[in-house]
């Protein structure tokens, strides 16, 4: 296609439900073309923050893993969930999450996107001290780690339990959409982006789980060929604190 690969413009003739013509008009594509990267940025990986961002920020790049831009992070990838309200006539709400995941911690953004008149707004609440993360059966706890980024710090308890969930919800108390379930396909590249096995000392939390527990799902992800025999032997040496040994080397 012509300028930008923007579509072609169509006139359709009033009343008539077939096409009458197609025409180029090299100024109005262009112009169109220009708007469209004005409002909509081309999408492009990045590891960036995603405070005051919404999924209406077409530079994020969703449901897609690329690496971290710094460690001790790896990974990164981007979900999103919204939920629409009222009618598109009278001017409908959206409330909704941005969830950033990297190998140890996690960022979320709440919005709310309103038009009080006839153009839309938006607003950012900020996340709550404290979310529950649920998985299966078991739910942990996790407070804030960062609060000027919104940043929580998922410890090793919860990410080892991870790589064998079959589902995953989050509830974000006091926003307008309080619980994040990312569907079966962001869940399998959730799985690829946490890192299962080991804790960072800095940022470590008292465990919900007693040292049994967290023995057995290390006994686990290994049975399971989740992880490599030397990854199942640094997790063991860290969950009973053996001195001198550095998890996941």
């Amino acid at each position: 296609m012509d300028f930008y690969n923007c579509p072609e413009i169509t006139i359709m003739r009033l009343g008539s439900i077939r096409e009458a013509s197609v025409r180029k008009i090299p100024f109005l594509i262009l112009s169109t073309c220009t708007f469209l990267l004005l409002v909509n940025p081309p999408v492009t990986a990045k590891d960036i923050s995603i405070k005051e961002l919404n999924h209406a920020n077409i530079g994020v790049p969703f449901n897609k893993i690329f690496p971290a831009k710094e460690p001790p992070n790896e990974y990164v990838y981007y979900d999103t969930d919204y939920r629409k309200q009222g009618c598109a006539i009278t001017c409908d709400q959206t409330d909704g999450l941005l969830v950033k995941w990297t190998s140890f911690f996690l960022q979320i953004q709440p919005y709310e996107r309103y038009c009080p008149f006839i153009w839309y707004r938006n607003r950012y609440p900020s996340p709550p001290e404290s979310i529950t993360v649920t998985i299966g059966d078991t739910s942990h706890k996790v407070n804030i780690s960062d609060r000027e980024n919104n940043v929580y710090y998922l410890p090793l308890a919860v990410r080892s339990s991870i790589p064998l969930a079959s589902g995953l919800q989050i509830s974000i108390p006091g926003v307008g959409l309080s619980e994040y379930k990312p569907n079966p396909s962001a869940l399998e590249d959730i799985k690829k982006v946490v890192n299962p096995v080991e804790e960072l000392p800095d940022q470590q939390n008292p465990s919900e789980k007693s040292l049994e527990e967290r023995l057995s799902e290390a006994s686990t992800l290994f049975e399971s060929g989740l992880i490599s025999e030397k990854e199942y032997e640094s997790m063991r040496k860290a969950i009973l604190g053996i001195p001198g040994q550095k998890p996941g080397n």
